[in-house]
């Protein structure tokens, strides 16, 4: 069903012009909402409006203005209606709305039964908008974009949250200044029903993560939103990772499968991309343990419908329960050797009945209540106190602490500021997320981050000011908080179980001879000091290792455009069971030229390429050449080792041919001068032009009449100095030119200056730069000269030339509604621009045009 209309009208009464916004009180789903039935509610909705408006002009900045009332007659309601089909609105929803003009982005709120008033410049065709509402659109409506996360929140089962559920709209103003807009959403949800027929007792979902089966499927991140055409087109971002919706208020399960699929009052809304999806698993984790079930091959039409109910039966999932901290033994941690891989932690205060909870608040964590016995702690079966597993640190003696149960399963704790106390959860293991254990002789534990954050000691704040106690990190010269405790399930940990090693990945270079690359990857915590360790590898067999050696091995250079991952295994020579693994990840080089074919000029000796070696660089340039043809490599990238592209300029003096194609004067092979057979060879082939009578001049244009379609031009200063070149971010660079004796004749153009071909007629010329793209000027408010193609360029960019027949100084000014809309140049402090200023701006000098002439 198409969502309700936002009705856009203008009516005649004695205040200042005003375009009134209707909200259609029901924004229904596109599958149930009939064309009729749109063309009835936009039918009811004008004829609501009760307000008599007439014509007034507002002016902003010397752009005519009008003023559009928003008008909002429906009541707040929840974000889905009784039957689970309409989208509406929350009372403080707000939504962005912006013009074609200026791509202003208005930041609008919804309230129930008031007025809202904006203004847009009097040239709006196009109004659009997006919900929710975000700020910045200065890239105009074919580059909104919208995003959808992967960690979703949800308050309460059955309200749908609309920032998980982005819209967007588009609609044309008609001559009567009326327009429909009509909101559709750029996602699906799945609305999930979960029941349980064989429930016992009370069971709770916090939360549920939703995996398609396809790890490359592109189902979240930001969507780039296209409403510049007759229909709304988006396209998802690189995003596959599993989407998490966590629960503020747990749903309680029923046991009963729902009467009504679409109308099931407990859902849970899992927001995605528009897609087909199939053979989705589902890990649902409640209050008891962790459900998992994978959907059938029977898609999920996510493409056709704005919401898809899904039934769920608890029963039917594998289950596996959460043990109850009663059946272990918490024990007191008294030594850091205690915390080896595999352990599982609790970490509490320790001067306080307090452990550290599931909950992840925005920047800290929550705690929990816990009883202390001595060296032993207890807590009850339903509280979330958070478990965690030792790993590995991504250093050497450091280790990582991964939430073993919760909402936040699967994470790592890390120092996340160095500006700001934070505590937080992220997916990987980094720096920050690896910490430094030391206990002292009283069990009271310091853990610090190893990253480049510095706010990483973690400690327990009490907020003895009222405020709740929590879990977070500090610098370590504050006072904030106390040490912590920490507490070991099961009996003491035995410190000789595993090999500890550093576990972020091996990156080797992917050029150069093959050699031995070294990284301290240092073993410890072994048994005995004469243990030694069995390196492996794919193809590679390292001698035994003793016992705190560093990792060392070969490997030869990769020429292939992607990345080779490995690994290498560490064994226990007395133990095959204990085993641990470095990643191994070497990058590709890929070798680039500009050009396959270049051509030296006639009138010239020389002619360049680039060549780029991406990630790693090149040593050498090595080239032949056909006899005779006197071709040399005149400069270039021979012995770089940049990875930047490199200028290479190629020389030959053989005389241009008079007729014909252009001659071969050579080959420029290009390869890496440590393996002459780099299966990324490239060749280059070089040629001479040929020599043609033909004589290009480029003569002042005195008298604006000799202009017409189909000339080409360039604009340079009075003092024929520069001319308009590539465009820069805000205005256009400037490059050089030469001048005659007599400068009101004839220049010479320089390589780089910008040739423009002329569009259009009198007092509404166009300079077209090439692939149609036209200058124009781009803002009301600053000196922007920019490049766009025509529809966005509009009035702006069609200009009215004047010049003056005794100097040649030519007024060039747009005709739209930009008010700095005049070309000038400016030498700017010896970097030369042209942009667009203000009419009565003295900035700069007023340019000259000068015309192609073939003799």
């Amino acid at each position: 069903m198409d969502p309700g209309p936002i009705l856009l009208r203008v009516v005649p009464n004695g205040d200042p012009l005003r375009l009134t916004m209707i909200l259609n009180n029901v924004l229904a789903m596109k599958k149930f909402f009939s064309l009729f039935a749109l063309v009835a509610v936009a039918a009811m909705t004008l004829s609501s409006c009760a307000k008599e408006i007439v014509n007034e002009d507002v002016v902003d900045n010397g752009v005519k203005m009008k003023t559009i009332t928003v008008k909002t007659s429906i009541e707040t309601k929840t974000s889905l209606d009784a039957n689970h089909e309409n989208i509406v609105w929350t009372n403080g929803d707000k939504i962005s709305i912006f013009n074609d003009v200026d791509y202003t982005n208005l930041e609008v709120a919804y309230v129930a039964g008031g007025d809202i008033t904006i203004e847009v410049p009097e040239a709006t065709t196009e109004i659009y908008a997006h919900y929710p509402y975000f700020g910045g659109n200065e890239n105009g409506p074919t580059d909104v974009s919208l995003y959808i996360t992967n960690s979703q929140k949800q308050t309460n089962p059955g309200e749908l949250n609309g920032y998980n559920f982005p819209m967007v709209a588009k609609g044309t103003v008609s001559a009567d200044n009326k327009a429909l807009i009509s909101l559709y959403p750029v996602a699906s949800a799945l609305a999930l029903n979960l029941y349980h027929t064989g429930l016992e007792g009370t069971e709770t979902v916090s939360s549920v993560t939703v995996t398609p089966d396809n790890s490359n499927t592109l189902f979240t991140g930001s969507q780039k939103t296209n409403l510049s055409g007759d229909n709304i087109q988006y396209t998802t971002a690189a995003n596959s990772s599993p989407v998490t919706v966590t629960l503020t208020n747990p749903l309680t399960l029923g046991s009963a499968k729902p009467t009504d699929k679409q109308k099931f009052e407990g859902q849970i809304y899992v927001c995605l991309a528009k897609q087909s999806y199939a053979n989705v698993t589902f890990e649902i984790v409640t209050n008891k343990g962790t459900y998992t079930i994978t959907s059938g091959d029977t898609p999920f039409d996510c493409i056709n419908n704005d919401f898809v109910p899904v039934n769920i039966n608890l029963k039917k999932a594998e289950f596996v329960a959460d043990q109850p901290a009663t059946d272990f033994e918490w024990n007191l941690v008294t030594s850091a050797d205690q915390i080896v891989p595999g352990a599982e932690i609790v970490i509490a205060a320790s001067d306080a009945d307090y452990a550290m909870s599931q909950t992840q608040n925005s920047n800290n964590r929550a705690v929990e209540s816990i009883a202390k016995n001595g060296n032993k702690i207890t807590w009850a079966e339903d509280t979330p106190v958070q478990v965690f597993e030792i790993v590995a640190g991504s250093a050497t003696n450091t280790v990582a602490f991964k939430c073993a149960n919760g909402a936040q399963k699967d994470k790592y704790i890390y120092a996340a500021s160095s500006s700001s106390n934070h505590l937080k959860s992220q997916n990987a293991v980094d720096g920050n997320a690896s910490w430094t254990v030391s206990i002292d002789a009283s069990s009271s534990c310091v853990l610090t981050a190893n990253g480049s954050n510095t706010r990483n000691v973690l400690r327990f704040n009490l907020n003895t000011s009222g405020n709740a106690p929590l879990f977070s990190c500090y610098a370590n010269s504050s006072t904030t908080g106390t040490p912590l405790a920490l507490y070991i399930k099961g009996a003491a940990a035995d410190p000789n179980a595993k090999a500890i090693i550093s576990n972020g990945t091996l990156e080797v270079a992917a050029t150069g001879t093959a050699a031995n690359y070294e990284q301290a990857y240092t073993l410890v915590n072994i048994n005995e000091d004469t243990e030694t360790i069995n390196l492996t590898s794919s193809d590679i067999i390292i001698e035994p290792l003793a016992l705190g050696g560093d990792v060392t091995f070969s490997m030869a250079p990769n020429y292939s455009s992607s990345k080779v991952t490995g690994s290498i295994t560490l064994t226990l020579a007395s133990d095959e069971n204990v085993t641990a693994t470095i990643p191994v990840e070497q990058k590709g080089s890929t070798l680039t030229t500009s050009a396959s074919e270049i051509i030296i000029p006639s009138d010239q000796n020389t002619a360049s390429f680039t060549v780029t070696s991406a990630e790693f660089g090149y040593d050498a340039i090595v080239y032949s050449v056909e006899s005779g043809m006197n071709l040399t490599i005149a400069s270039g990238a021979t012995g770089s080792a940049n990875a930047s592209a490199q200028t290479v300029t190629v020389s030959s003096t053989i005389e241009a041919p008079t007729s014909g194609d252009p001659i071969v004067l050579g080959t420029v092979k290009v390869y890496r001068n440590e393996n002459n057979a780099d299966p990324q060879l490239k060749e280059i082939v070089v040629k001479k032009a040929v020599h043609t009578d033909v004589n290009e001049s480029w003569v002042l244009v005195t008298d604006v009449s000799s202009l017409q379609a189909g000339d080409e031009i360039i604009i340079a200063d009075l003092a024929a100095e520069y001319a308009i070149g590539p465009q820069a971010s805000n205005n256009r660079t400037a490059k050089s030119v030469t001048a005659s004796e007599d400068l009101s004749t004839l220049i010479s153009v320089d390589q780089g200056v910008v040739v423009i071909s002329l569009e259009g007629s009198s007092n509404n010329w166009m300079f077209n730069t090439g692939s149609d793209k036209y200058l124009y000027a781009a803002s009301n408010s600053s000196n922007h000269l920019k490049e766009a193609v025509a529809s966005t360029a509009g009035d702006n960019g069609k200009w009215t030339i004047t010049i003056s027949s005794t100097t040649g100084t030519a007024t060039i000014r747009a005709n739209g509604s930009n008010a700095r809309n005049t070309m000038r140049f400016n030498p700017n402090n010896g970097s030369p621009i042209f942009a667009c200023y203000a009419s009565s701006s003295s900035t700069g000098t007023l340019t000259a045009i000068y015309k192609k002439v073939t003799e």
